[in-house]
């Protein structure tokens, strides 16, 4: 099979997990992937949290992290609004 037609999840699971593990890295050390996305890609913290399976205080680091590299960004803030019972 020519690496040209390969998927990017067959790239993955040929060349990249497996350098992973000769690099010494045990499943536990990470995830190949992950989806989350829903409702426009935008989800709850806690959900995004009881999904990774990470200590919260761990959790929060990974997601300054992830902040900070611009890989995700703060939503804006929620505002409440009235709306007339009918």
């Amino acid at each position: 099979m020519e690496k040209l037609s390969l998927t990017e999840r067959d790239i993955c699971t040929k060349y990249i997990t497996p350098a992973i593990f000769a690099g010494g890295w045990s499943q536990l050390q990470f995830r190949e992937e992950v989806k989350l996305m829903r409702s426009k890609g935008e989800l709850a913290a806690k959900a995004v949290w009881q999904a990774s399976g990470l200590e919260i205080d761990e959790f929060y680091r990974q997601l300054k992290t992830e902040m900070a590299h611009g890989w995700i960004v703060q939503p804006e803030v929620a505002y409440v609004r009235d709306v007339t019972a009918d």
